[in-house]
């Protein structure tokens, strides 16, 4: 028996897929946190804009073995009416892929997905570089479309297979001096202590006052902290909800004087922890929260005795590079629906783009 496949349009559908997607992205290079039908669960419900969802799926023998997680979007640019069909992401998604079993003729999937109606131009944002799955589909547009591919995020990470004095050392001057620096500022405080929390109803007790600490931070300035954008904590405290069984997050509180004064929010899977979200209060950056979460977290993974990721997600800040020792490419790849229509969005495309076209580079 073939593949058979099926749209996902209303939210009901996609809910009952849970065991179904979770037990595929587990067999797939994208098991992340943030590839789980939980992260798309808490999407959907509070970030979601006004699109149109349209998941592709595929099954063969009553197994889910594909999914696209995809939406379209109606805008315009220049004057231009435009559908967008795009992953489901936003701001805080480390990066997007299709989920699909290595087993199937991925091609056969892609084909569905381009030859489906509605839409008039793709745009596949935060690609990941060099795993399979990115592979398969770029042979797959070598040989069956128009397309556009553009830098996109270069995301820090580390590998952490060491002791914490192994790791110290490896570091540069001012990283120990730094380090030193914020001990003996901790010290001076009358008190303080780390807590680390994966588990929601703990979390719970603690959320108040991380919504506190983002509206006192920096982001406060460009109303993008979580006080101003309630819809994102909203998002936050379900997503830890719904995770929390499978430990899918972990959070690192620093208290100083008894109260809550910086935090930093990560995705957990697989001996994976990617960075999403770290605030403090701008009131306390003497005592140099940023860093201090940061080392904190490091020393927790290395005193498992496990190997990890640490990854530090969205653009190599110069502070990111800092604290790691290697990039991960992701790339922008823009898609035109076949056909005269499709074909003028991407003409435009080429035209009118700033950046640099590497589709010589990748196909």
């Amino acid at each position: 028996m073939g593949l058979i496949f099926k749209e996902i349009s209303n939210f009901q559908d996609f809910q009952r897929l849970k065991m179904d997607w979770n037990s595929l992205v587990k067999t797939t290079d994208v098991d992340h946190a943030f590839m789980k039908h939980e992260w798309f669960e808490s999407w959907i419900k509070h970030l979601k804009p006004k699109s149109k969802m349209v998941i592709h799926t595929a099954w063969e023998n009553n197994t889910l073995v594909a999914i696209a997680p995809l939406h379209i979007i109606k805008q315009k640019r220049k004057g231009v009416a435009l559908r967008v069909l795009s992953f489901m992401r936003s701001s805080i998604t480390p990066r997007s892929n299709f989920i699909v079993d290595d087993k199937i003729d991925s091609h056969l999937f892609f084909d569905t997905i381009f030859a489906s109606k509605g839409w008039d131009v793709s745009e596949l944002r935060a690609v990941e570089v060099g795993i399979p799955i990115t592979n398969k589909f770029l042979l797959y547009l070598k040989q069956n479309n128009k397309y556009v591919i553009e830098d996109s995020l270069q995301s820090p990470y580390e590998i952490l297979n060491t002791d914490w004095e192994t790791y110290l050392k490896s570091k540069s001057k001012n990283f120990k001096k730094n380090y030193r620096n914020y001990i003996n500022r901790l010290k001076s405080a009358e008190s303080y202590k780390i807590i680390k929390i994966d588990d929601y109803n703990e979390l719970e007790t603690y959320f108040d006052s991380l919504i506190n600490v983002s509206g006192r931070s920096w982001k406060a300035k460009g109303k993008t902290d979580l006080k101003s954008m309630s819809n994102m904590a909203e998002f936050y405290k379900d997503f830890s909800k719904l995770g929390s069984k499978d430990k899918l997050f972990t959070v690192i509180i620093l208290i100083i004087d008894d109260k809550v004064v910086a935090f930093s929010y990560y995705l957990k899977n697989q001996n994976r922890l990617v960075g999403i979200r770290w605030e403090y209060d701008e009131d306390y950056s003497y005592y140099m929260p940023g860093l201090v979460l940061n080392n904190e977290i490091t020393k927790i993974l290395i005193d498992t005795n496990e190997k990890w990721e640490y990854d530090l997600s969205g653009m190599a800040t110069e502070h990111k590079v800092k604290l790691t020792n290697e990039i991960r490419k992701h790339i922008d790849i823009t898609v035109g629906r076949p056909g005269l229509y499709g074909n003028f969005i991407m003409y435009l495309k080429k035209k009118l783009m700033r950046s640099v076209d590497l589709s010589d580079k990748f196909i």
